[in-house]
């Protein structure tokens, strides 16, 4: 199962770019804390969702790639 690529789609890039945007917010926050109580072993936490990010991004990527390849060969 590929969770990046059902994201992709199933969803909408805004739909996508929302919950990327919540999920980023949530790694902010906890930097945030992590650094007012000076306790930086509060970022191990963060690594699943940066991890998420990256590979929908990713995927995102290689679909965009994929649409303007399909758009050059339509020429």
């Amino acid at each position: 199962m590929d969770i990046a690529k059902d994201i992709v789609d199933k969803y909408t890039t805004e739909q996508i770019v929302a919950y990327l945007d919540k999920l980023m917010g949530g790694v902010l926050k906890n930097y945030q804390t992590a650094i007012k109580v000076n306790q930086p072993e509060v970022l191990f936490g963060d690594l699943g969702d940066i991890a998420q990010v990256k590979s929908v991004l990713h995927e995102m990527n290689k679909r965009n790639a994929e649409r303007e390849a399909a758009k050059q060969n339509m020429v």
